[in-house]
């Protein structure tokens, strides 16, 4: 009897088993270990093992550009080329004017007004076109002197000037000092408007001038 009893009880308990619901077997999985399939311990110990054969998208590339970029690359490119212009622009006045009052302190004392007015000329041939230039004399030699001056120095130069301009009538008339001065300073003062591009700065300083 004691036998018969016990495999009664063993077949309770392995029908109560075998009639788990799926939420209780869920429950007894997840106690197991290797039930919830985590049998592999390198697994359990590493969290990042299951992203490493994750495949990261492709790099992000630089080429071609965006239309923003080739924007500011063209503005850089325009200030640059202005840039370079206004400050060639400015070495060749600057250059001229240098070569002009070297040539006028080398000037002997033997020198004419006539040769300096000569000098002066050839300055403003190396800034101004030869036909907007060259054949100026007297009054309009004059006008187109004064009006190469800032506003507020014109009264200065206008009285010097016209005796300047009148010593030319005089052939044999030599230069003096304040002769040399007053060209020295005037074209120190002169405000370039343009720079010519037919004529050479050396080749203008250097060359005799065929009207005076």
């Amino acid at each position: 009897m004691p036998s018969n009893a016990n495999s009664t009880l063993a077949a309770q308990s392995t029908g109560t088993q075998n009639t788990l619901s799926p939420t209780a077997q869920l429950q007894n999985s997840a106690i197991d270990p290797n039930a919830a399939g985590l049998a592999n311990p390198a697994q359990a110990s590493d969290p990042m093992a299951a992203f490493k054969d994750l495949q990261m998208p492709d790099p992000i590339s630089w080429w071609p550009l965006a239309w923003g970029w080739w924007v500011v690359i063209a503005i850089s490119l325009i200030a640059l080329a202005a840039f370079i212009y206004f400050l060639v622009q400015h070495q060749q006045k600057k250059r001229a004017k240098k070569q002009a009052i070297k040539l006028i302190n080398q000037l002997p004392a033997s020198a004419t007004t006539i040769e300096l007015n000569q000098l002066l000329k050839q300055t403003m041939l190396s800034y101004y076109p030869r036909q907007q230039v060259a054949q100026l004399s007297g009054k309009t030699w004059l006008t187109f002197l004064l009006a190469q001056l800032p506003t507020a120095k014109k009264a200065t130069f206008n009285q010097s000037l016209s005796q300047f301009s009148q010593s030319l009538y005089q052939p044999n008339k030599l230069i003096t000092n304040d002769d040399k001065m007053l060209i020295t300073q005037y074209i120190k003062q002169i405000k370039i408007k343009q720079v010519s591009t037919k004529n050479t700065i050396n080749n203008e300083l250097s060359g005799e001038a065929k009207h005076v």
